[in-house]
């Protein structure tokens, strides 16, 4: 919890939920020698956009910026679908 006011709403920063790695596709991309990436949460932020306050929920999108932890980058196809991901050599 980050804050509460003297009604009891209550203020929570659930940047870190949002703004990282849930589907590990860092190691994913390591396990198919694509090359070694970390999350670089400096570079990551919202998508305000597409970023919604609904009376039910709120529906929210971030942009996620993963960096080449070492190698030159060359390009090389396939990850399960067509499309192209680096190779960190």
């Amino acid at each position: 919890m980050a804050a509460e006011d003297e009604g009891g709403r209550v203020l929570v920063d659930a940047s870190a939920f949002f703004l990282r790695d849930a589907h590990d596709v860092a190691v994913t991309l390591a396990q198919k020698r694509q090359g070694r990436f970390r999350l670089d949460a400096s570079r990551s932020a919202f998508y305000l956009p597409c970023t919604k306050t609904l009376p039910d929920n709120t529906e929210m999108e971030a942009t996620l910026t993963c960096g080449r932890e070492r190698g030159k980058w060359t390009f090389y196809s396939g990850i399960g679908s067509d499309s192209g991901f680096g190779h960190s050599a």
